[in-house]
């Protein structure tokens, strides 16, 4: 196969060591990258200490003796006082008006204002307190920040009141009810508005617990809510006259809530200004499914101007923190082994800790220190293995590939796609050069036209090329196999070339894994702010092309044997008469790569077994980087058993292996599209793979070796 293409050999061996220059370019980087920080949760750690009968300043003090020494500190807000216990109330007025005597119990200013829109809106809230102070703080922190359109305020006796103009994007509602008649009959459906984002809107900090947090001597990292039409640049400046306050310097990290970052209804042009000055790092907040970032709208263009000054941020969710005695550890061990592999595997330099809680109950804490301090002690030295360490959190630097780079990158994969092409069809080399120097213009023509969306298509191209090299290797290394070595040969020079074409099909796989990480190696996909999207496509494809292949090449049966594609052969197995067993065994094939494809990502419904996840984590303890269990478990042994099938004759069996078999090339090149993992990591997860690969896969030769032999003699045959 490659043997005779040298031409297209040269072009790849050309680009293969541009992509080693790219490869340890952005492994250089990636080792500068490597301290993390934790920063607690306030409000979180007053949940706590409520339910240890310990003050707050307890925890953060054992908090700070475990290497925790920064505070994220919500702004108050209405719902966080009515949260407190605090002396307020908050009501949609579509609930306030369903009362007889509801107009009597508001002051004048509030009605006529009410009497003089010319259509009720039940969306308004209606803010309501008897305490002096707390009506001051509201009133305050809603002066400094919004337009006095939004809103009014009222006094009556001893009541304070705040009226708030909302409308329905800005209302929560029930989910959809149905009620029914007497005779269970559909009535109507409906979906209740009952509460409103508005009521999170930021309103300034608290003096008690600032106060708290100094005297420990932490330092505060702000959290301010922003809502679109609510963030314009007053709020921006009232928001940073806050942050300003409270502490005597700017705060490391800027880490935003809600929807917006702050300011940006007026493009957040003093916000700019003011992380520029202080040289503060953006933290962005992976997504529950970990993948990408939150979006929140503004975030890029901040990260973009200030040079990717940025972090990746991991924060604690519900259900992590539900993780106490999970997958049955005896403590947070699974809480551990999530914050550890978000650290190593995806580029996360910031943990927004929150305190564990019991795995069957969403409101009981933990509350034993001693489990605290294990977690930590026991983190830090598993990180200390990737040479990682805790303190202020490291930026990675905005790394970029050249475009000339790419360009060559492009053109030795469309080379390998040559070769691929010409296992399919006959072209005269005259042609076949005609044709490549036309795509290597069209490259050209690509990359001068959209840089981002010719550097897509081409890792796709890659992803999908290379794979498939390594099954027409595979294929064409059967057809030797079945009709140079005789069927009783030696079991040990079987297994000596099984594992010879396992190393050569993945080290073709793996070129093709590095050429797609190289192509998208900028700092935009290191920090996951574009995402390649073909991974599921680039698993699917290579199946399809080796059946193809496999089915022209040898046959389902392996009753020909072939160098060249054949389509006649294509057409009469699609004509063939298909028996039930085969149509089971098709179904099942089906259902399997389903769940296959379905496991790919974290985007989906379909999980791990709990037994799976806990040989994980028993992998992650003991190695630098956890194989793949597809890989080393089914599919790499798959290859190697494909080519004991092919010399001893079985007639199906090579197809069924080779299917799994092709599943752990493409899961080699799906390694290297996780362009948040650091490079050595994914290098080293491949060798892991191999090696026990290897083993598992000798093992299961010799076991079906043992199996026919045993059978055999059942039968009375010779053996």
């Amino acid at each position: 196969m490659f043997v005779s293409n040298k031409v297209f050999n040269i072009f790849i061996l050309v680009a293969l060591a541009v992509v080693i220059f790219v490869t340890a370019g952005r492994i250089n980087v990636e080792k500068e990258n490597k301290t993390v920080d934790f920063v607690m949760d306030y409000t979180e750690l007053e949940n706590l200490a409520s339910q240890s009968n310990q003050e707050v300043s307890f925890w953060l003090n054992h908090f700070k003796d475990m290497g925790i020494n920064k505070v994220g500190l919500a702004e108050e807000s209405i719902d966080s006082l009515i949260e407190a216990g605090k002396p307020i109330k908050a009501e949609l007025m579509g609930d306030v008006s369903k009362e007889i005597d509801w107009r009597e119990k508001l002051p004048e200013t509030i009605l006529k204002a009410i009497d003089g829109n010319s259509v009720f809106n039940k969306n308004d809230i209606l803010v309501s307190t008897s305490s002096s102070e707390l009506y001051a703080f509201i009133k305050e922190g809603f002066e400094k920040r919004y337009e006095e359109s939004k809103y009014f305020t009222a006094e009556n006796e001893n009541n304070y009141f705040l009226y708030i103009y909302s409308g329905p994007k800005d209302t929560l509602y029930t989910p959809k009810t149905k009620y029914e008649d007497s005779s269970q009959k559909g009535f109507i459906e409906l979906r209740e508005p009952i509460y409103s984002k508005l009521m999170y809107l930021s309103l300034g900090f608290d003096d008690e617990k600032v106060k708290k947090i100094k005297e420990s001597n932490l330092s505060i990292i702000p959290r301010t809510v922003g809502y679109d039409e609510w963030n314009g640049e007053k709020f921006e400046k009232a928001t940073l006259n806050e942050y300003k306050k409270l502490n005597t310097v700017a705060p490391e990290y800027l880490l935003f809530a809600g929807s917006e970052i702050v300011g940006q209804d007026e493009g957040s042009k003093q916000l700019k200004e003011y992380v520029d000055k202080n040289d503060i790092k953006i933290a962005m907040i992976e997504t529950t499914f970990q993948r990408e970032n939150i979006d929140q709208a503004g975030l890029l263009d901040m990260v973009q101007s200030t040079d990717y000054n940025t972090i990746r941020a991991f924060t604690t969710w519900p259900y992590i923190q539900n993780r106490f005695q999970y997958y049955n550890y005896q403590g947070s061990e699974e809480i551990e082994n999530t914050f550890y592999r978000a650290i190593t595997e995806r580029n996360i330099r910031m943990i927004y800790f929150k305190p564990f809680k019991e795995h069957k109950d969403n409101f009981i804490y933990i509350t034993d220190v001693n489990e605290y301090k294990r977690m930590f002690e026991s983190l830090e030295n598993r990180i200390a293995k990737h040479d990682i360490s805790l303190g202020s959190a490291s930026v990675m630097e905005p790394y970029e590939v050249g475009w000339l780079a790419k360009i060559i990158i492009t053109i030795g994969a469309a080379a390998g796609g040559m070769i691929l092409l010409s296992a399919f069809i006959q072209l005269k080399e005259r042609m076949r050069y005609v044709l490549f120097a036309i795509i290597g213009a069209l490259i050209v023509i690509a990359y001068s036209l959209s840089e981002t969306l010719a550097e897509m298509f081409s890792a796709f191209g890659a992803s999908v090329v290379f794979p498939c090299l390594a099954i027409i290797y595979l294929i064409n290394r059967w057809r030797v196999y079945s009709t140079q070595i005789e069927k009783d040969e030696k079991l040990s020079r079987i297994i000596l070339e099984a594992i010879k074409d396992l190393l050569i099909a993945t080290f073709i796989s793996l070129v093709g894994g590095l050429f797609t990480a190289s192509l998208i190696s900028d700092i935009n996909y290191l920090l996951e702010l574009n995402i390649f999207r073909g991974v599921k496509a680039a698993q699917l494809l290579p199946l399809f092309i080796f059946a193809i292949v496999y089915l022209s090449y040898i046959g389902f049966k392996a009753e020909h044997r072939s160098s060249r594609f054949n389509i006649r052969v294509i057409k009469e197995i699609l004509m063939s008469d298909i028996k039930v067993w085969v149509t089971i065994i098709g179904l099942g094939v089906l259902a399997a790569g389903y769940i296959y494809i379905a496991r790919t990502g974290h985007d989906t419904g379909v999980e791990p077994l709990k037994i799976e996840m806990i040989f994980r984590n028993f992998l992650e303890d003991y190695l630098l980087a956890r194989p793949r269990n597809k890989e080393f478990l089914i599919a790499f042994p798959a290859l190697m058993l494909s080519i004991y099938a092919i010399i001893r004759r079985f007639k199906w069996l090579p197809f069924v292996l080779g299917l799994a078999a092709v599943i752990g090339q493409t899961s080699v090149v799906n390694t290297f599209m996780h362009l948040r993992t650091p490079a050595y990591l994914s290098l080293t997860r491949t060798a892991y793979s191999l090696l026990f690969g290897i083993i598992i896969g000798v093992a299961y030769i010799i076991l079906f070796e043992l199996i026919i032999r045993g059978f055999r003699r059942i039968r009375g045959e010779q053996t």
